[in-house]
């Protein structure tokens, strides 16, 4: 809020020019919660992937991969 001299979300922009440490961290940040490679969250969600495919409830996989789409999208 101090750079950016707002707290309005809207008025904040830029965020890597301006503060390029900060900026990274938030993009790390950002993608280990949305459980992208190479991150703790991913091998987890690999696993389930592998076992609903091989399981009776296939469909199952496809679903849970189109709201880790929605998700992924949804954050960024």
């Amino acid at each position: 809020m101090h750079v950016f001299h707002s707290k309005r979300i809207s008025r904040m922009h830029n965020l890597l020019s301006r503060m390029p440490v900060s900026g990274l961290l938030w993009l790390a940040g950002a993608v280990a919660i949305t459980g992208a490679p190479p991150f703790g969250l991913f091998p987890s969600e690999l696993t389930i992937l592998r076992a609903g495919l091989n399981g009776p409830n296939a469909w199952a996989v496809f679903v849970m991969l189109i709201l880790l789409v929605v998700i992924f999208v949804g954050f960024f």
